[in-house]
């Protein structure tokens, strides 16, 4: 989706976890595209991945 901003992305990511539809998580790779395409966090660190707590 070139035409979305990663900052977009990000904000409804963080949206949606606000909701209590999904989980940020950190957890540890050594693939170097999924920590780049992470979202920093300051307290949490460099958020990978996404738990679905229900169906969107």
């Amino acid at each position: 989706m070139p035409e979305v901003l990663r900052s977009d992305v990000n904000r409804a990511l963080e949206q949606l976890e606000g909701e209590g539809m999904l989980v940020l998580l950190s957890r540890e790779t050594n693939d170097a595209a999924v920590v780049a395409g992470g979202i920093s966090d300051p307290v949490r660190g460099r958020l990978t991945h996404a738990e679905l707590l229900c169906d969107l």
